[in-house]
């Protein structure tokens, strides 16, 4: 009962936090863009100190236990992102073989930002991302849930829907669930294989870190 108490304020908590930090903005008809990047780096870091104060119980035994098991969970961690990297080229190259966005509308968004605020970008898809994103869709469900296989499942549809929801514009971008989805189940998976966070973390950020790098490679 603790646990679910204290996951459904960590829920609450994020909404909350993430309405009431852009509400001035939003009141002054500030576009994200617009936002000084020192505040939002500020705030992000904040919301990451005051989930580690939450878990700082949980994290002290995740901590103890990756050290006795570093090999055994990066191996899990590692083996399952790359099935989950390679679900997702593959269901990218279908997508891309008949529609016409060729690039999700985030992804598009995420390269624009990545153009003018690199240092910020890379700050918030290598540490901020995996962080926060692992802690929601991922620790958050798995305390919910009795029926891990079932968390695997919906810690990876709403991972996937998370990234195209607010920007999906027409059928085509919402066939782009699907390459999320098979990596957030991947993500999942190494979470219920080895009961601790921090490999899912680990592989998040090294896959973001991968992603920023072919992008930077590109633009």
């Amino acid at each position: 009962m603790k646990n679910i108490k204290k996951t459904i304020f960590v829920i609450i908590y994020y909404f909350l936090y993430n309405t009431l930090i852009y509400a001035p903005f939003a009141l002054l008809n500030f576009e994200f863009e617009d936002i000084p990047i020192i505040y939002n780096i500020i705030m992000q870091v904040v919301f990451i100190l005051s989930l580690i104060y939450i878990y700082k119980n949980d994290l002290k035994s995740h901590l103890d236990d990756f050290k006795k098991n570093a090999y055994d969970h990066l191996k899990i961690g590692f083996n399952c992102w790359l099935v989950g990297s390679f679900a997702m080229i593959v269901s990218n190259i279908i997508i891309n073989a008949f529609s016409p966005l060729k690039l999700p509308e985030n992804e598009q968004v995420v390269r624009q930002l990545l153009d003018t605020n690199t240092i910020y970008m890379i700050f918030s898809a290598v540490i901020v991302a995996p962080i926060i994103e692992e802690t929601l869709f991922r620790k958050v469900i798995f305390d919910l849930t009795k029926n891990k296989n079932w968390f695997v499942i919906i810690s990876g549809v709403l991972f996937g829907a998370s990234h195209i929801i607010g920007s999906a514009e027409s059928f085509y971008s919402w066939l782009y669930i699907i390459p999320y989805t098979s990596l957030g189940i991947a993500f999942a998976y190494i979470l219920k294989k080895t009961n601790n966070p921090l490999p899912s973390i680990i592989m998040h950020s090294i896959h973001n870190l991968i992603t920023i790098l072919q992008i930077l490679l590109i633009l």
